[in-house]
């Protein structure tokens, strides 16, 4: 995804979960936007493939300064938001689809531009997008686990478009920052490992 896509998703969840589910720590908004960008313009961030597998280790790393009460809260906004981007891009087609990793880097950004232009519109609308995305199922994903695992197979059944990418991309960043916002300091090695056992196993579908 573009960075203005990634600041934008961050803009809405911020505004559609983070302002609901503020509990203890509060989240700087801005830095929780600049989370969600930087892993686009930091000099070693940007060079790795965003792919589930290549950035799980990142992941983790953050949901722990995240989950570290001890740590300023301006450091655990910024993980928070590298979290959700690396999250938004794990349900976006050049980066979570098998076939499509090994296509050109033209491709690619053209697919992303017109991702990033479609999600600028629906954004127009958030009361309709935030309906299709019903983000507070939490009576549906009893935790963050079964989240992750639900929604990447939900993902993987559906058919390969840009409508498809943002509701997932948007769904999934929202309800694991409502999660974590909800369960501050719980261990979630156990998420890390279903996402990495989900998607080996969508590779292994294609080899």
């Amino acid at each position: 995804m573009f960075v203005g896509s990634h600041y934008r998703i961050g803009t809405f969840v911020y505004k559609s979960v983070i302002t609901k589910f503020q509990k203890g720590t509060l989240i700087n908004q801005f830095l929780f936007k600049c989370g969600n960008v930087l892993p686009d313009v930091h000099h070693k961030l940007a060079q790795v493939d965003h792919h589930l597998e290549f950035t799980l280790d990142y992941v983790k790393d953050h949901i722990k300064i995240f989950q570290d009460q001890s740590i300023p809260s301006y450091r655990r906004s910024i993980s928070l938001g590298i979290v959700c981007h690396f999250i938004s891009d794990y349900f976006c087609t050049y980066h979570a689809l098998a076939p499509y990793k090994n296509h050109s880097t033209l491709k690619h950004l053209i697919y992303e531009l017109k991702l990033h232009l479609h999600l600028c519109y629906y954004l127009l609308f958030p009361k309709q997008l935030q309906e299709k995305l019903a983000i507070n199922i939490a009576t549906k994903y009893p935790d963050i686990q079964t989240m992750i695992h639900t929604i990447q197979r939900d993902y993987f059944k559906e058919k390969t478009c840009i409508m498809n990418d943002i509701l997932f991309s948007l769904r999934a960043s929202s309800i694991a920052v409502a999660h974590l916002q909800e369960n501050p300091v719980i261990s979630l090695d156990n998420v890390i490992e279903m996402m990495s056992w989900s998607q080996t196993g969508y590779e292994r579908s294609y080899q």
